[in-house]
């Protein structure tokens, strides 16, 4: 039986709707964040974490300094010694030229920054072009956002760097999205994983600047 226009009518009038409910709970949960990221903030001067081994890298790769896989030397970074490329010290460097309480409270806002780019690109992947994949991505991953936030970890960065790779996968621009997450495994290996999918969809010229 063909559908009626009042039916097609009442099936858009509901997706819109659902769309409405779904970009309101994002921003919902992006407040969420927004304010577990303040509340990280207010006791990482009171502790040690990630953000302190970043802190240290930083420093050194600011001073010169040769050492810069050298373990610890003061009670400001309790976590270990800094395992990601330099790269990423060299990216971090710039807020250690700030009061040290003045450049966490900076990284504590682009955690949330990350993570609202991150879901912005999403919406404009093809196939995924919805308020409800938004949505659906944000609860599956809101425990290890969280989690990041808690801990200032990079990996918020990371995901929004492969997220605008893999948008310019479907765009066809190849050398960009290769660029971008040669970019993320620059500052942490982990996209280097993405190299075997991209071979096997015979994605060379992003491979290749992978």
């Amino acid at each position: 039986m063909a559908e009626t226009g009042s039916d097609a009518a009442s099936v858009t009038v509901g997706e819109q709707r659902h769309s409405k409910a779904a970009q309101w709970v994002c921003i919902a949960i992006g407040l969420l964040l927004t304010l577990h990221a303040v509340r990280s903030y207010g006791y990482w001067h009171k502790g040690t974490h990630d953000h302190s081994v970043y802190w240290m890298a930083g420093e050194r790769m600011a001073a010169g300094d040769a050492d810069l896989y050298d373990p610890p030397r003061d009670d400001a970074n309790m976590v270990g010694a800094f395992i990601y490329p330099p790269v990423f010290a060299s990216v971090f460097a710039p807020l250690t030229f700030l009061p040290r309480q003045t450049g966490y409270a900076i990284w504590a806002v682009f955690q949330v920054v990350f993570i609202a780019a991150g879901a912005l690109l999403l919406l404009r992947v093809p196939g995924a072009r919805s308020w409800r994949v938004a949505l659906w991505t944000l609860l599956a991953l809101l425990w290890p956002l969280m989690a990041n936030i808690s801990a200032g970890q990079i990996n918020t960065l990371i995901a929004l760097l492969c997220i605008a790779g893999w948008l310019q996968l479907e765009k066809g621009h190849d050398l960009r999205a290769g660029a971008l997450f040669a970019l993320g495994a620059h500052i942490k290996v982990l996209p280097v994983v993405l190299l075997a999918m991209l071979v096997a969809q015979r994605r060379y010229k992003a491979a290749a600047a992978l």
